[in-house]
């Protein structure tokens, strides 16, 4: 049952900070899962959770070590979160409660969708360059966060 409060938990931080939660997946029943902010709560597996996701569009998936291959067939990244985490040093240790431990959370989901790749644009970048009153100056040039949207 303690797996149904870790993913309610986490579902709450992670809508508060503004993602939209489209699936949760629990092992067993617990009388809370209908109060969740998700989108969907199920009973089930990693096999439900992927087939769920993937349906879904998710583009993190927040699970133990045993996700990395769900992860990877969906081709999102993984927050590992809960037990076991047998594949980073340390997790164990890593504060998970309290403020400290929320705030380890946001920033470790923030790393994890920063370490995607941006994909293709949607639409080409501008190719033409503003003129310059001397033409020994050069033009300066946009740093990735200036870019248009």
């Amino acid at each position: 049952i303690w797996i149904a409060f870790l993913v309610a938990g986490v579902a709450a931080l992670l809508t508060e900070a503004g993602c939209r939660v489209v699936t949760a997946v629990t092992t067993g029943p617990a009388d809370h899962l209908h109060q969740m902010p998700c989108d969907e709560v199920i009973v089930g597996d990693f096999e439900d959770a992927e087939d769920r996701a993937r349906d879904a569009g998710a583009e993190l998936l927040v699970a133990s070590s045993h996700g990395a291959a769900t992860a990877q067939r969906l081709g999102i990244p993984l927050l590992r979160l809960g037990f076991p985490v047998v594949d980073r040093l340390g997790a164990q240790h890593l504060t998970s409660v309290g403020y400290r431990g929320s705030l380890r959370l946001l920033f470790a989901v923030a790393n994890e969708l920063l370490a995607v790749p941006d994909p293709a644009p949607t639409r080409p970048m501008p190719t033409t360059t503003r003129p310059t009153s001397s033409p020994t100056r050069p033009t300066p040039t946009t740093t990735p966060w200036e870019r248009p949207c």
